[in-house]
């Protein structure tokens, strides 16, 4: 039975041949949704990625994204939401290392596993220093008329993978890049972590299925709670309903962008912040308690000191340098520290 299919994306609402840009050759090394192990959310979709060696010196990252994807089985044109395949990624390696493979060099028509493909290099499309490898593949087109959609059954070239080429500019790539929660220069920003999606505002529901949080059922409500892999990372989350409402730090692992790390004194702090740094009072039930603060704009980064006796969650008095900082959190700025969550 020959399947058809397309790819929407779960948030658009329109039909697209593939639900993503197209990576092009490129001198920029920096993380992205097609070089980079873990969950990813970029231009509002979800992007999960798995990168392993393909040979001696040549890394290939497969990314999928969440997607409704069409097939035509049975006669029936039937709708499935959930991981797809996007394309493959080969990481920046010498030119040499594809001599005789049809994925790295021009090849107009060629046929394996039963499939015709075809591969261009070094062109407008792909970008110098690169190939990106076509299928022929049959797909299903999706136009929206008035309530209903209309479908009809297509041939034609589908974008499978791209291959970087190494170069004096573009390094060589021969080993499986961090996953993207330790990504190099990782450090919490006022709306969270640098790289990967633990951010401020974004969906629990989306953080699920990237792997980071899951729900837990108590006697009170449902609520969700950091992956072992944050744990393992010091890294801590608080939901407001669906949305991401704190980042928090409770170890050393993650600096902020300036350097400061749980552990550290509030003078060693303040020497690394300057004047932007703030003792401010804020208030927790009705009591007023003592922070660090560093705010940009709607953001801050919250310096968390614990107190003592029955008010052991901040001082009631305003920080000393010699205190020591207990947690760093990422958020809204707030002048009121309740949390009434679940």
């Amino acid at each position: 039975m020959h399947i058809f299919r397309t790819l929407i994306a779960a948030s658009a609402a329109v039909i697209v041949a593939l639900a993503s840009g197209i990576p092009t050759a490129s001198a920029n090394t920096a993380p992205t949704v097609y070089n980079t192990p873990g969950g990813h959310i970029s231009g509002d979709r979800l992007w999960n990625t798995e990168c392993e060696k393909y040979s001696s010196n040549v890394v290939r990252c497969r990314t999928n994204i969440w997607a409704t994807q069409v097939h035509l089985q049975g006669g029936r044109y039937v709708w499935k939401t959930g991981w797809t395949f996007n394309n493959l990624s080969y990481l920046p390696s010498p030119r040499s290392s594809w001599v005789g493979n049809n994925l790295g060099q021009t090849n107009d028509r060629w046929v394996s596993g039963g499939k015709t493909w075809r591969t261009e290099c070094d062109t407008a499309t792909t970008g110098m220093g690169g190939c990106r490898s076509y299928v022929w593949t049959k797909q299903v087109q999706a136009k929206k008329s008035g309530s209903t959609w209309v479908y009809s059954n297509t041939e034609g070239w589908v974008f499978n993978n791209l291959v970087l080429f190494s170069s004096s500019t573009i390094p060589a790539v021969s080993t499986v890049p961090n996953w993207v929660l330790d990504c190099p220069g990782q450090f919490i920003g006022p709306n969270g972590l640098k790289c990967g999606p633990v951010r401020v505002e974004n969906k629990g529901a989306d953080l699920a299925k990237l792997g980071y949080v899951h729900k837990i059922k108590s006697d009170v409500c449902e609520y969700w709670h950091e992956s072992q892999a944050l744990k393992n990372r010091g890294v801590s989350l608080i939901f407001a309903g669906d949305d991401l409402h704190a980042v928090m730090l409770t170890t050393s692992h993650i600096p902020t962008q300036a350097g400061a790390r749980v552990g550290m004194t509030v003078g060693q702090v303040k020497a690394l912040y300057g004047a932007a740094f703030k003792v401010v009072p804020k208030e927790n039930y009705g009591i007023t308690q003592y922070f660090g603060t560093y705010r940009q704009g709607a953001f801050e980064v919250q310096f968390r000191v614990k107190g003592t006796g029955d008010y052991n969650y901040a001082p009631l008095v305003p920080l000393k340098d010699s205190d020591v900082i207990a947690e760093i959190t990422a958020q809204h700025y707030t002048d009121d520290v309740s949390w009434d969550g679940c």
